[in-house]
């Protein structure tokens, strides 16, 4: 189901559970695993644009509300089939990874945020911008899939894999 090692705690891909927070209050790292070895998930992570072709991967089931995480978490990665709105997220969250459906609102990310990696992200994406007023004002990276180019006022790094 899940496994822990010191801040970090890395949830199966084939969880879908509500999350109870005190499983949460000592770390700083959560993890909804795309892939079915642990190993596999340490590895892969690493890599902002990873190929859903690779091997090991199964896409994290994880549709639950993440609303009212504790303030220890500083690094969320969101799995393949994740899409539920996110507006109560930690406000010391510093890196938020959308999983490759996620397709909701970014108007409630907290001002602590410094890294948005965004997938297949196309909420309200109009001529390749994304139609949001609201982006957190500390963000300084935001990176996303090859084949996307958001024109906004951030700068936007393109992860090339294998080229």
């Amino acid at each position: 189901m899940y496994k822990i090692k010191g801040e970090l705690i890395v949830f199966d891909h084939n969880y879908n559970e509500p999350i109870i927070n005190n499983l949460l209050n000592k770390c700083n790292i959560i993890i909804f695993s795309d892939f079915c070895t642990y190993e596999s998930t340490l590895k892969n992570y690493s890599i902002i644009d990873y190929d859903t072709n690779r091997k090991n991967f199964k896409g994290s089931i994880f549709n639950q509300s993440l609303n009212n995480l504790p303030i220890t978490i500083k690094k969320l990665f969101l799995g393949y089939f994740y899409n539920y709105q996110l507006d109560n997220l930690p406000t010391n969250l510093e890196t938020l990874k959308l999983g490759q459906n996620y397709n909701q609102s970014l108007d409630y990310l907290p001002e602590s945020l410094k890294i948005l990696i965004l997938n297949n992200y196309n909420y309200k994406v109009v001529n390749n911008t994304i139609a949001n007023n609201n982006l957190p004002k500390n963000l300084i990276l935001i990176f996303s899939k090859k084949e996307k180019n958001y024109k906004n006022n951030f700068t936007t790094y393109h992860t090339i894999l294998n080229n």
